[in-house]
């Protein structure tokens, strides 16, 4: 099975096996595309270790093709609630901003 997010140095064309998986789906109980009409084909997290704590990624294709990708971020926070509060507040509002920022124009957010 293929990594779905840091599988390839290279784009490579996407091959899929007899039941329709992608290389990069994990099958088994992940996946949902063969057992569900809505389902969708899953892959194995990926997990990234920085400095700030983890990062962990999930691609995820439904049964209508459409293809996206789910991020979780473990990040310490601040003992102190309300600076706690706020980190959250920041790390939500840059995360939005980066992705409209680097992904904006491809996924028609700017005319």
């Amino acid at each position: 099975m293929a990594q779905a997010i840091t599988g390839a140095r290279a784009p490579v064309a996407e091959a899929t096996d007899v039941a329709g998986h992608p290389q990069w789906c994990a099958r088994a109980h992940h996946c949902t595309a063969v057992r569900l009409p809505d389902g969708e084909h899953v892959s194995r997290p990926e997990v990234w270790k920085t400095s700030f704590g983890r990062v962990v990624a999930t691609r995820h294709r439904g049964n209508d093709r459409v293809n996206w990708v789910e991020l979780r971020l473990v990040v310490r926070l601040d003992p102190r609630e309300l600076v706690a509060q706020a980190m959250c507040r920041h790390l939500v509002a840059t995360t939005c901003a980066i992705i409209t920022r680097v992904f904006g124009k491809h996924l028609g957010l700017f005319a």
